[in-house]
Formats: C-alpha cells, sequence, structure tokens
C-alpha cells in the first residue's frame, strides 16, 4: 500500500479532487457548565470526516476547533468483485483497528464560534461539498469545510409555510437540495443559501412512530419506511417507494422481510436519546433509538431515522436489519451486491420480535462505503463490534467497541458516523470528552494544536 507524505494545516485547507478526508470540529458552549470531572462544557462537536477517493485522507474538525485532514493509500484502478463478508469467521479472531491501514496525513482548522451558531445538544453533522451541516431537533446551521467560517442557519421550527417539524434532513446530492422533516408526511426543500422552495408529500406521515430513510437520483426519490407498530393482523406493506420529484408513486418494491401475523398489542414505547443511544447500539443510534414492547413480552427496536438507504457511485444501495445482504437498486429492481456471511450467528428475520439473554445472534446494523472500503457495525451480546471489508482484496477485519485507533497523530480514536456521495465519513464528539481524554492521557504531547480548547 502507497501512503502519502504527513503534513498539518490549521486554516485554509485546499481541497483536491482526489483526496479522502475526515473532519472534526468542537466549539464552546453558550451555556458553561461543569462536567462530571469539573470542565467546562463548551461547544459540542468533534466533526470527523473521511473522503476516499482516490487518494486516502483523513480530515477531522473540532468545532471552534479544528479540521483534521490525513491521506491514505491509493486503490487499484480495477477493483476486483466484491466477495462475502467474513462475520463469522472474523469474529473469532479479533483485531485492532488502526488508522495507519489507511489514513497517512491528519491536519486541523478551526472553526467559527459566535452567538449566532451555538448548537444545542444532541448534535449531528453531514458534509456536503464545501460545507459542513450541524443539526439538532431544533436547528440547522451551516459552516464554510475549509475556513470554518459560519455561513447561515437554515429553515425554522414552525408549522408555518416553510416550517419544519424537526430539523433531521436527508441532502439531494445532485441538486444540493436539503429535504426536511414536514409536517402529515411531506418534506421540507430548501437550498444550501436558505431559501425555502416548497414541499413534498412523500408518505401519509413520518415520525417517531414511522422511521424513514430518503436518497435521490435525477428523477426520483428513493423512499424507505418502516411502521415500528404493527397492527393485528398480517404485517403487509410496500415500504420501499420510488417517487417523482413531485412526491408521485411511480413504483413501489414489497418488503424482503418475511411477513409474521401479529396478534400482540404494543404496551410500551422507549426513546433513548442520541447520545447515550449511540454509546450503546453505535452509529445506527446517533439519531436516538426507539424499543415497541409488545403484550406477550415480545420487543422491537428501531433508530429513530434510518440508515437504510445511501449511495455509492452514483448507485443507490440498501441494507435493512435482520437482512445480511446489501442490495442495489437498478432498473427499479434490488440486485445483491455484497453478503454478510453470520455462519452459526445467523439472525433469522423471522424471529425479529424475540429478543434474548445474552445474544449470540448478529444483526448487521449499520454500513457505510468508500472507495474500496465497506465499514459496518453490529451488536453481540450487547456489546458493538465495528468492521472492515476491503473490497480490493476481499479482506474482513473486526474489532470489539466503535473505534478506530488514531496511531498517526496518537491524538483521540476515530469513529465517523456517516458518509456522503463524495466518500467524506463525518463525526461529532462533545468538547469535555476531548479534555477529559487529554486528562487521562497526559503523555500525548498536541504540540499547539488544541490550545484554543
Amino acid at each position: 500500500m502507497n501512503l502519502f507524505r504527513y503534513t498539518n494545516i490549521i486554516k485554509n485547507t485546499k481541497r483536491t479532487g482526489n483526496s479522502d478526508k475526515m473532519i472534526a470540529s468542537r466549539r464552546k458552549q453558550h451555556q458553561p457548565r461543569k462536567t462530571k470531572k469539573g470542565y467546562l462544557h463548551r461547544q459540542p462537536i468533534f466533526i470527523v470526516n473521511l473522503k476516499y477517493n482516490t487518494m486516502k485522507n483523513y480530515l477531522i474538525t473540532y468545532s471552534c476547533a479544528m479540521f483534521l485532514l490525513a491521506s491514505c493509500g491509493s486503490p487499484s484502478q480495477q477493483p476486483k468483485a466484491p466477495g462475502q463478508i467474513d462475520i463469522a469467521g472474523k469474529i473469532e479472531s479479533l483485531t485492532e483497528l488502526k488508522a495507519s491501514d489507511f489514513i497517512k496525513e491528519i491536519n486541523y482548522v478551526a472553526l467559527e464560534t459566535t452567538d449566532s451558531c451555538l448548537v444545542n445538544e444532541n448534535p449531528n453533522i453531514q458534509v456536503f461539498k464545501n460545507n459542513i451541516i450541524v443539526n439538532t431537533n431544533k436547528q440547522c446551521l451551516v459552516f464554510d469545510k475549509d475556513s470554518g467560517k459560519f455561513l447561515r442557519s437554515i429553515g425554522h421550527i414552525g408549522n408555518d409555510p416553510g416550517g419544519y417539524s424537526e430539523a433531521t434532513f436527508w441532502i439531494d446530492d445532485i441538486t444540493g437540495e436539503l429535504y426536511f422533516i414536514g409536517w402529515n408526511g411531506t418534506l421540507m426543500r430548501y437550498d444550501l443559501q436558505g431559501n425555502y422552495l416548497g414541499d413534498v408529500k412523500v408518505a401519509p406521515n413520518l415520525g417517531v412512530r414511522n422511521p424513514a430513510c430518503f436518497v435521490f437520483t435525477d428523477s426520483l426519490i428513493v423512499s424507505h419506511q418502516l411502521s415500528l407498530l404493527p397492527i393485528q393482523g398480517n404485517e403487509k406493506k410496500s415500504p420501499f417507494l420510488l417517487l417523482d420529484k413531485q412526491g408521485n408513486v411511480i413504483d413501489s418494491i414489497p418488503s424482503l422481510l418475511p411477513v409474521i401475523p401479529v396478534t400482540t398489542n404494543v404496551v410500551r414505547l422507549n426513546i433513548l436519546k442520541s447520545e447515550k443511544a449511540r454509546e450503546l447500539y453505535g452509529n445506527i443510534g446517533v439519531h436516538g433509538m426507539m424499543t415497541a414492547y409488545f403484550n406477550n413480552d415480545d420487543a422491537i427496536e428501531s433508530p429513530r431515522v434510518l440508515s437504510t438507504l445511501w449511495k455509492h457511485n452514483g448507485k443507490v444501495r440498501f441494507k435493512e436489519a435482520y437482512l445480511d445482504t446489501i442490495y442495489t437498486l437498478s432498473e427499479n429492481k434490488l440486485s445483491p451486491y455484497l453478503i454478510f456471511n453470520t455462519g452459526k450467528y445467523h439472525y433469522p428475520a423471522e424471529e425479529r420480535y424475540q429478543q434474548k439473554e445474552n445474544d449470540e445472534r448478529v444483526k448487521i446494523d449499520y454500513v457505510m462505503e468508500s472507495t474500496t472500503l465497506s465499514i459496518f457495525q453490529f451488536r453481540q451480546r450487547g456489546e458493538v463490534y465495528t468492521g472492515i471489508y476491503n473490497r480490493d482484496t476481499q479482506i474482513t477485519q473486526i474489532a470489539k467497541g466503535q473505534n478506530f485507533v488514531n496511531d498517526i497523530d496518537h491524538f483521540m480514536p476515530l469513529n465517523p458516523r456517516n458518509c456522503n456521495t463524495d466518500n467524506e465519513y463525518v463525526d461529532l464528539v462533545q468538547a469535555n470528552t476531548i479534555l477529559e481524554w487529554m486528562e487521562e492521557h497526559p503523555e500525548v504531547n498536541p504540540e499547539g494544536k488544541f490550545s484554543f480548547i
């Protein structure tokens, strides 16, 4: 593997077409308060973005804070045909996932902090082109990816024209438009300049009881939606819809999950907020997790926002929980793309309402793709595991936990949470977590990179 020279960029990071980048950010918090170790909370963002293209680069941003850019090895021009992802074998021989396996260069750049761009609780982050987009349930803020300058807020909470019900959004990577969850099954459209462009009806309902996911092609809105609370009788639905940009249904694809006769009633619904949910469930919990309990002691878990659809190299991918296959959407049909070989740890979809103590069954919860790598997470016996599948070499590696060891600059571990169509992975970490980590690792000398903390 060819690795590239280490550089350190504090500001004005130049973006090359052939680079992988990881972004992270952290900013001062408007109302300081003590953490359990006595640190003052500041703006809660550690944005980590990994862009993987013909070179592998990490860009990390600590919001007030910094961008971190890391270069990686060049993949071959002709990737091998993908094989099966070996879960059953590699879970018996766990390894340590290291940043140096695919990263060479790390750089940092500060993001602006003002009263206009203070982030509320439970923030999430995405990177699109030259924009860092940070959202909570109540706000959406845009920053410049190179300078870290705050640019604008987008939209607002409200049931007035242009108001959305929450600031969760999906990006149309072709038009650059953002689609927010609106009211009564609508998505509210905004451009990145903050202009409201109208709404589109995509479902009877969107919200906690109907988690959804959307991706966009040049002519279609591709929608996948679940009903967390099945009604009595048979679970019959077509959760996979292909709509035109006006919301008209062009086609539908039946659920790939087997039908289970449901004769029980939901007696309780628990919702776990995003920070704790991510800690317990991994990246599938970045928006929060829900558990529905039935009166026969069965239960089923679901993320509050689905991550079942994504795009890679212009192709729409689909991976549903309880299924061991990643599919590609082509000509309105789903075709197998990659298979997770879970072997004796297979989680039968017919048992998805059945929870077991010390459960050894493996359900692949979360997948991200870059040029030659597929990064995935699953849980077993209540623990989160992270894996990498190299589609060039067809080699699978699995580690216990969610982090990549940062053996590049030996600072905090890396844990990307999502990936965009430019092969950029991004993460976000609370500022007090950085301070606590530095206290616990006094032997690490950040060499002035974190002097603003």
